[in-house]
């Protein structure tokens, strides 16, 4: 609670006329729903980049990872039914429970599944720093209490590097995985 509250706190020190529309904006575009386009979009980045027939399939972990961590926390908003911050206290709105944040676990997913693809150091960095500020904006927002935003990181993380598992052991389990960009 004393995070929640250092982070509500922050409001009167940090208004301005741009901050928090931005922020409101910077909400939706890291919803879920974006973050899976984001990832198919990435899938054939990466097939380029690759340019491996026998890396194929690699190419959509990342789709998957944060399509089944999205797909995680709707299913496990429902039996939690954690009640979201008071309405007062939100900056946008939203129907759902809280527990876990699906904007958190989008974000890691995406990250997790870019490191065990040996995505370069550099992109690994930026898109944390990603996930984290999309972490703390849901605190800033109102929206979720500090256990629902760590939660949903760690069904993020968790659910990629099962899906890289699955891939690896089941999907693709005739050769070994090469986890380069290289």
């Amino acid at each position: 609670m004393a995070i929640w509250e250092f982070f509500i706190g922050l409001r009167g020190e940090w208004s301005n006329p741009w901050w928090e529309p931005g922020l409101v904006v910077w909400a939706d575009l890291s919803r879920p729903r974006w973050m899976v386009i984001y990832a198919l979009l990435l899938g054939p980045v990466l097939l380029l980049r690759w340019r491996t027939p026998g890396r194929v399939g690699e190419a959509f972990h990342p789709l998957l990872a944060v399509g089944a961590a999205s797909a995680i926390t709707h299913v496990l908003k429902v039996p939690i039914a954690r009640p979201r911050p008071p309405a007062e206290f939100q900056l946008v709105e939203e129907a759902t429970f809280a527990m876990p944040s699906g904007h958190a676990a989008a974000a890691w997913a995406l990250v997790a599944a870019l490191v065990l693809l040996g995505a370069p150091v550099w992109v690994n960095w930026l898109l944390g720093f990603h996930a984290l500020l999309v972490s703390l904006q849901r605190l800033y927002l109102g929206v979720h209490w500090f256990s629902d935003v760590v939660a949903g990181a760690a069904v993020g993380i968790v659910v990629a590097w099962l899906c890289w598992w699955l891939l690896c052991h089941i999907v693709l389990p005739r050769r070994k995985v090469v986890a380069t960009l290289s």
